[in-house]
């Protein structure tokens, strides 16, 4: 699952660097800090090439989702 992973990578990246650093997020990413494993079910959707996106996460075992959205 290793291209989803860095599509989040990517995501928290480009978070904390809008943020400026702030601890506050970096806290957040670090507790949530949620890798996509077999198993899990994973949706990207992109619009605006590539400027505007969703990630989807469903974590099966857990049976959690988790949503990362980016609009520029």
């Amino acid at each position: 699952m290793q291209h989803s992973d860095n599509r989040i990578a990517h995501f928290k990246k480009r978070t904390i660097d809008i943020r400026q650093n702030s601890q506050e997020i970096v806290d957040i990413f670090n507790q949530y800090d949620i890798e996509a494993e077999v198993g899990d079910y994973y949706y990207y959707g992109e619009h605006n090439n590539g400027n505007d996106f969703i990630i989807l996460l469903y974590k099966n075992e857990i049976h959690q989702l988790y949503k990362y959205e980016w609009h520029q």
